[in-house]
């Protein structure tokens, strides 16, 4: 297996180029990971369910107690289904019933006494695959799951399998460079974060790009890059490129892909130019 690096470009056509002369290249992808066909986790995260099934929708716990009945509207605005709220020595039920229902995204509000809308949440209806994602698809989604279910794995598989169930080919994770080498030459032995969102990920058949930035303070040159250095790439480079050999050689077989910084054109990322980019 090739680790690719990937770094952000935009495709210029000048005089007669068409977008079929490149989108065939541009799409083209080697990598081959093992996937079957998804289906949801049994306490349905998302509440999204197969059209094969019943559904179950959770009550929000900020639902309002003084709640007396709900209701269920497709993404026109048309009632689909109804129901009263029985209380339960919580004042609220845990789930409300909504049966099967065809394919479709639903807004749950839940109505006080008067019908007035006081909360609501959503459910949608899926329909199963009928084969697991291509693997050339150009179907991909940005998670940050590392930085946004940090050290939660019970999160990272909620939403990895969310992705999953969406079709998704390539999911784009996040990975700070300070946190795995705090000082140089010395990189942090136990599992991380980005480590188990990396394994779940692949678990559930999702191919990592991963991106890393954020330069440890041992390689800030701040005579050179001013007050936000950590924002900036390492000026030396052999720091970057021991970095990179030891996180390609760590998660082996569990990224796919890797980009060098996060929008590294934008002040908060450096400010980088295109050529300081190459």
């Amino acid at each position: 297996m090739k680790t690719v690096i990937f770094i952000m470009t935009f495709v210029v056509c000048m005089g007669g180029c068409t977008s079929a002369s490149y989108d065939a290249a541009y799409w083209t992808d080697g990598h081959v990971i093992e996937r079957g066909i998804p289906v949801p986790l049994y306490d349905h995260p998302g509440n999204i369910f197969l059209d094969t099934e019943t559904v179950w929708v959770k009550v929000p716990d900020e639902t309002p107690k003084e709640t007396r009945s709900w209701r269920a509207l497709d993404d026109t605005g048309k009632i689909v289904c109804n129901g009263e709220i029985s209380e339960s020595s919580s004042g609220l039920p845990g789930q409300i019933r909504l049966g099967r229902l065809p394919v479709g995204w639903y807004r749950v509000e839940f109505l006080g006494e008067q019908g007035a809308c006081l909360h609501w949440t959503t459910t949608a209806v899926l329909k199963k695959l009928a084969a697991p994602v291509p693997q050339d698809s150009p179907v991909c989604v940005d998670s940050a799951t590392a930085w946004f279910a940090k050290n939660q794995p019970d999160n990272q598989e909620r939403f990895a399998s969310l992705a999953a169930l969406a079709g998704v080919n390539w999911i784009r994770d996040r990975l700070t460079w300070r946190e795995l080498e705090p000082k140089s030459g010395e990189f942090v032995t136990a599992e991380t974060t980005y480590d188990t969102s990396a394994a779940i990920q692949k678990r559930h058949g999702l191919k990592v790009l991963q991106v890393f930035h954020s330069t440890p303070d041992w390689a800030w040159e701040s005579d050179l890059d001013g007050e936000r250095p950590g924002g900036r790439f390492a000026r030396d480079l052999r720091h970057v490129y021991r970095f990179c050999k030891a996180m390609a050689e760590r998660f082996h077989g569990q990224v796919y892909a890797w980009e060098p910084w996060n929008e590294s054109n934008v002040s908060t990322f450096g400010g980088h130019t295109v050529d300081e980019m190459c």
